[in-house]
């Protein structure tokens, strides 16, 4: 499953420039992100950075909930790191 999953998001950060990196082992995965390269993405990435420096990420974390029916976890220390943790 680990690997499965890390294969769908390595796709994901192929299509979309705001992923840094994708991380882990197993079913602990990291998906670090960065500003992207596209001119509009890279102003709403500045604003929301400006206004909190984790703002994104919690973003995120509060979409794979809402659509996805996915518990993540935003990474301590101010990161733009998304913690994807599965029990089984």
């Amino acid at each position: 499953m680990g690997a499965l999953l890390m294969d769908r998001l390595e796709e994901l950060k192929s299509r979309h420039s705001v992923i840094k990196e994708v991380r882990g082992k197993g079913l602990i995965i990291a998906v670090e992100f960065h500003e992207p390269r596209e001119f509009t993405l890279k102003l709403g990435w500045k604003a929301l950075h400006k206004m909190e420096a984790n703002l994104f990420t919690q973003m995120v974390v509060t979409a794979m909930l809402a659509r996805h029916r996915i518990l993540t976890q935003v990474a301590p220390n101010g990161l733009d790191t998304l913690k994807i943790l599965h029990r089984s």
